[in-house]
């Protein structure tokens, strides 16, 4: 009897399938056509039936199912996927939690103990999630690669609605907790691992209804809502192939189209200016204004993602990379100075159509992150802030870990980004290891008038203050910088061929 409501369940899912298509997280498009109101189903790559047919069900999940819930299928799915950047939040997705745990189990010795730790908790410290970042980048990666169904219920947003009759249903059929297993998971696959005794058991990323009876008149009611589906004709689409994308450099992509779903990326602007250096300069495009190491730190971080991304400034508002600007000297994290306004930078959300937009990660600190958050308050949009909060130091590790994560061809999809194609602000004489050697000193100088114990130096960000536009000079930064070394000081992080953009030094504080 259940092996025959089994099968019926993967019928009516494959005539689910011709309708839609599958869809893949990863795709930045995946949600463009989601429905307000429905039910989803995850495969997984790897993981078939019993008879090697068609791949087999391991989540199934809805939404709205707590009196006067708000929530929507898209919010639910991008809770499950993460931003397209790969900053997830564990703690908003049971299913996301369950797939770190399991890595954690897989992959012994990966990632940091203290992420072990952590990882369970509810609540946690800037820091410590700041360190979780790398894990939530593979859970990401490994959710957005499973191909997706979903079906079109609508109904009020209650306890017990036609949504939650279908998944515990469908839940209660899938599972083997306490039946024959009908169609059990692979040897490989990595609910396995998982913490919980219910996921591995039950060969399903699902813990409630998992050993429950279910009602087959359930499925009379999920093959009419597929009937009504193919009625209405939803865009056919085939994205189990699908790679994630990447906008062509020359591609107008930029997020003031508003592309609805979409992910954008803000970095938050500098207090240190190419104009300090060039005061004849009357205006520059915003990219090339910051030279700090901490935008530089941040740009890096947008162009590797390669998602649309745009500068949060203190002053302008909102601002495409290429918009040309003026010195200025003000900051959300200075209230006196007269910050663009939470009104203003309201409307320029609507002006901009930003506020169609899913998800928006600000790389910066926590007045940024604040001010982001205000501007996106009242609209759909899910803001995620995966530094702030952090010391100055800490910021820039984490942002050069996700750089250098992304810009590994080894796991990403993404390219390293693109070289600056502006004509030069200032080209002179090409830097040598004296010139890196008094900008470290400056550095240093600097660091320790804040009251700083300790600096960590990027051998990119140190090259990009002293050259912003010049000649490669890679090997002479980083001769520098280890020139520069003291018996207490340490080598962070090592290019693999010795002088590259990814040297990390730690200097001890004072010198």
């Amino acid at each position: 009897m259940r092996e025959h409501d089994l099968n019926r369940l993967y019928d009516i899912l494959a005539r689910l399938r011709q309708i839609m298509g599958a869809r893949l997280l990863c795709d930045p498009g995946a949600l463009d056509d989601c429905p307000e109101q429905g039910i989803y189903f995850f495969f997984e790559p790897g993981e078939l039936r019993h008879d090697g047919s068609v791949s087999r069900v391991v989540r199934v999940g809805t939404h709205a199912v707590a009196h006067g819930s708000a929530a929507t299928l898209a919010q639910r799915l991008r809770q499950h996927r993460g931003t397209l950047s790969g900053a997830g939040n564990h703690r908003g997705s049971i299913f996301r939690h369950h797939v770190g745990s399991a890595l954690l189990r897989r992959e012994t010795g990966r990632y940091p103990s203290s992420v072990i730790v952590s990882w369970s908790r509810r609540e946690v410290d800037p820091e410590e999630r700041a360190a979780e970042i790398g894990l939530e980048i593979e859970v990401s990666r490994y959710i957005g690669r499973m191909p997706l169904l979903w079906v079109t219920v609508p109904g009020p947003s209650e306890a017990y609605n036609d949504r939650r009759h279908v998944e515990s249903n469908a839940i209660a059929l899938l599972s083997d907790v306490g039946k024959e297993a009908i169609d059990p998971p692979s040897p490989q696959w990595l609910g396995r691992y998982a913490d919980s005794g219910s996921v591995r058991t039950s060969g399903l990323w699902n813990v409630h209804d998992v050993d429950g009876a279910y009602d087959e008149r359930f499925l009379e009611f999920l093959d009419a809502c597929v009937t009504r589906m193919a009625r209405s004709g939803p865009k056919v689409r085939s994205a189990e192939a699908a790679q994630p994308t990447t906008p062509a450099p020359d591609q107008d992509d930029r997020p003031s189209a508003g592309r609805p779903g979409g992910t954008l990326v803000l970095v938050a602007c500098g207090q240190k200016k190419i104009f300090e250096l060039h005061p004849n300069l009357c205006t520059v495009p915003a990219k090339d204004a910051y030279i700090g190491p901490l935008f530089s730190a941040e740009r890096r971080v947008a162009e590797v993602w390669g998602r649309p991304w745009m500068i949060l400034s203190a002053k302008y508002g909102f601002l495409e990379p290429t918009a040309r600007i003026e010195n200025y000297d003000v900051s959300f994290a200075k209230p006196n100075t007269s910050p663009t306004s939470e009104e203003t930078l309201r409307r320029q959300v609507r002006e901009f159509g930003l506020d169609r937009l899913g998800d928006v990660v600000v790389l910066g600190g926590t007045a940024y992150a604040a001010a982001a958050r205000a501007a996106f308050a009242g609209t759909n949009v899910q803001v995620t802030a995966p530094v702030a909060g952090l010391p100055l130091g800490k910021m820039l590790h984490h942002l050069n870990e996700l750089a250098g994560h992304y810009a590994d061809p080894a796991t990403s999809a993404y390219p390293a980004p693109p070289q600056p194609t502006d004509a030069a602000i200032h080209r002179g004489t090409a830097p040598k290891v004296a010139d890196f050697e008094r900008e470290l000193a400056t550095l240093f100088t600097t660091a320790q008038a804040e009251g700083k114990t300790i600096l960590e130096v990027r051998s990119g960000d140190l090259h990009h203050r002293v050259a912003p536009h010049g000649p490669n000079r890679m090997p002479a930064c980083c001769s520098a910088m280890r020139k520069m070394m003291r018996s207490n000081d340490e080598i962070v992080r090592q290019p693999p061929k010795g002088n590259g953009t990814t040297l990390v030094i730690a200097y001890q504080l004072p010198r």
